[in-house]
């Protein structure tokens, strides 16, 4: 069995029109750095920081984050996630996010990078109502490897569960794994980098779905493909061999969907 290696608790509430954070919590390799503020809004931003520098075999990380009523919170991360060489039991991370009404989170984390003989196990669970935005992205791709194998890792399971109003309606799971590593090459084609976002918002509309499949790349460097969520939002996954272009993607969405929000919100505030 592993040990717990790192532990993080945030508490954001909106107080004169400002989110702070009312409660901070952290313990072993994981902290945040001082919070930054958007001038052109009431959102706040923190910095997740992994002291440690990569997740080692048996490592265990906790997070948990509550967003009270009308919070605005961006979220990201100082690096990206290294996991290296570890056994059968692994390394795992448990996220925890409970969104209250009308509040905003944008979760923005650096790539994950497996390398050689790694497995590693994430599990997020999100609970929201009907009122809340979620912006939530992820990359995989892969670290180093002498030999020129494109994915030696042994598994990668990634698992995103979204309760909305008080029922599961999104289960998107992420389950990489191979006994031969010399058969990398058919994961992902000859693609290296896999990037997920997911986007719930309560004024979304088919259209911005049509709208954006014409502004998703479809060329030789990066493809894309968006589906409708069973609840409003939707899905879109990316295909690609640099870290950057699908960054650069990943922000380009998320500037989309700011000024959709912000628009809902100008209406909102309306006399």
């Amino acid at each position: 069995m592993g040990y717990k290696i790192g532990e993080l608790e945030l508490t954001f509430e909106k107080k004169k029109n400002k989110t702070i954070a009312s409660n901070i919590y952290f313990h072993g390799a994981l902290k945040v750095i001082r919070p930054q503020y958007d001038r052109d809004s009431d959102q706040i931003k923190y910095i997740l920081v992994n002291l440690g520098g990569g997740y080692l075999q048996g490592d265990q990380y906790d997070i948990r984050l509550s967003l009270k009523r009308n919070a605005e919170v961006y979220l990201t991360t100082q690096a990206a996630t290294k996991i290296y060489k570890s056994d059968k039991d692994g390394v795992s991370q448990h996220t925890k996010i409970q969104m209250e009404n009308c509040s905003v989170l944008e979760y923005v984390p650096d790539p994950i990078i497996p390398y050689k003989d790694s497995y590693y196990r994430q599990v997020q669970n999100i609970e929201m109502d009907h009122s809340c935005s979620l912006f939530l992205s992820g990359i995989l791709t892969s670290g180093y490897d002498p030999n020129n194998v494109k994915f030696p890792f042994k598994q990668i399971d990634l698992t995103t569960k979204i309760i909305y109003d008080n029922q599961l309606k999104v289960f998107d799971r992420l389950h990489f794994f191979k006994e031969d590593p010399m058969k990398s090459g058919e994961l992902m084609g000859n693609f290296t980098h896999l990037g997920t976002i997911v986007v719930i918002y309560p004024s979304f509309h088919k259209s911005d779905l049509n709208l954006l499949r014409k502004l998703l790349p479809q060329n030789d460097e990066l493809i894309s493909g968006v589906t409708q969520l069973p609840i409003p939002g939707l899905m879109i996954r990316l295909l690609g061999y640099r870290t950057l272009d699908i960054e650069k993607q990943i922000h380009s969405t998320l500037s989309f969907f700011r000024q959709k929000w912000n628009e809902s919100k100008q209406l909102r505030l309306k006399p």
